[in-house]
């Protein structure tokens, strides 16, 4: 252990791509180093990621005609578990994860109860993790582990709002639905009636917080690090290819169609994982998740854009350096401004800048199926614009789509999803 030791200090002040090789030669002994690295400059989406680390030689996933292959990955250290979370932010039981009717003793669960003191969620363990940049800005890595290797490792989506480390995380099955209080349930339409649709930012945060304590609506620095997760998995930037292409909409009409008539729950047969790579009107299902795109806007906390520049905030607390406690969609106060340039007009993603707070997109000229191959909409205001993420448009949609809009605009196809971090007493 004293070699180990040593070996740790004397690589931790090298650069990125010499030190965490290094590490994970000693550490995977204990604990895996998963990483890769995003060459920038290479349009071919599959070509242009590369494993480190732990993650040499493991087969990718990808979904087939009518299967998921998990590669190498189906035991991976960071796959969530699917449980029916309770609004003091304590786990009632878990789901089978491959019919949430039924808990894992196969007796009848609350998955689909409107009654039920809680919601359908995705259980994460610890995750420590880091982005960074090599230093011409011509590639990007991350890297992931159960263990801090480093102080460079951080565990954003692990903090409550009081800065403390809490051991789980917790991320929506389903897309919000509840007329007073945002729930996440199956056999839900998503119509405003319902709760989906046509509330502002606030009213959707209001609704999050009445489940209690802890629960707000998704985070960026949880989507980040699952997308992050979605590329080690599948070795591509092409989310669609990989994992399916979601409930897309080819016309206005189509996209309200589309999510107006879509019943919460509808992939609740079909694994942590379910797509389809050549169709547009099924859900995908991501670790566990409906709808991590398609389907309608989803809104997200924690990115902001102003005057041409990025602004963003990866925990409720100080922790990751803002000087602001909570989130705010309209006031970019307290968080932390990227200094990285960023596009000014939208259009596909060709390039993202990594840092250590996440990547994000600095150049847009791709298309569908290539770089990055999805949409930003970006426009250059002075006004605060906050973030939706998921996307409707069948061209436009993946895991990486971000859309920008007023913090008060409301449309049936804007909706926000649940996440919780239950707070340390």
């Amino acid at each position: 252990m004293l070699d180990l030791v040593q070996t740790i200090k004397a690589t931790v002040s090298l650069p990125v791509k010499d030190t965490v090789p290094r590490l994970a030669g000693e550490m995977n002994k204990l604990h895996p180093v998963y990483g890769f690295r995003v060459d920038l400059s290479v349009s071919d989406p599959s070509q242009a990621v590369t494993y480190l680390c732990d993650a040499v030689g493991k087969t990718p996933a990808a979904m087939g005609a009518s299967k998921f292959f998990y590669g190498s990955w189906k035991n991976a250290f960071f796959m969530p578990r699917p449980c029916m979370l309770r609004s003091d932010g304590t786990v009632d039981y878990y789901l089978d994860p491959d019919d949430y009717s039924k808990k894992t003793d196969g007796t009848a669960s609350d998955v689909a109860d409107s009654s039920y003191d809680g919601n359908a969620m995705m259980e994460w363990p610890l995750i420590w993790y880091k982005f960074a940049s090599d230093a011409s800005g011509s590639a990007g890595y991350f890297y992931c582990s159960d263990r801090q290797i480093d102080d460079s490792y951080k565990c954003w989506c692990n903090r409550d709002a009081g800065n403390n480390i809490i051991p789980h995380f917790y991320t929506a099955i389903y897309n919000g639905s509840g007329t007073s209080k945002l729930r996440s349930l199956s056999g839900v339409r998503l119509i405003p009636d319902n709760g989906s649709g046509n509330l502002t930012a606030a009213q959707d945060v209001s609704n999050a917080a009445a489940n209690g304590s802890g629960w707000y609506v998704e985070t960026l620095a949880d989507r980040l690090l699952i997308n992050a997760l979605l590329i080690l998995m599948s070795k591509t930037l092409n989310t669609k290819a990989a994992f399916g292409i979601g409930i897309a909409a080819e016309d206005a009409d189509e996209t309200v169609s589309n999510k107006s008539n879509y019943y919460t729950g509808s992939a609740d047969d079909k694994g942590l994982f379910w797509g389809d790579v050549s169709g547009h009107y099924s859900p995908v299902k991501v670790f566990g998740m409906e709808n991590w795109w398609g389907c309608a806007f989803r809104r997200m906390a924690g990115l902001l854009y102003k005057s041409g520049s990025f602004y963003v905030k990866l925990t409720g607390g100080t922790a990751d350096g803002s000087t602001v406690n909570g989130y705010s969609f309209s006031d970019v106060s307290g968080y932390i401004r990227l200094t990285a340039s960023t596009p000014s007009a939208p259009g596909y993603i060709k390039k993202m800048s990594f840092s250590q707070y996440g990547f994000f997109p600095s150049e847009v000229g791709g298309s569908n199926n290539t770089y990055w191959c999805d949409w930003l909409a970006l426009w250059s205001t002075n006004d605060v614009f906050c973030t939706l993420s998921a996307g409707q448009s069948l061209a436009r949609l993946g895991a990486f789509e971000n859309d920008f809009t007023q913090p008060n605009s409301t449309s049936v196809g804007i909706t926000s999803n649940l996440s919780c971090k239950p707070p340390i007493a």
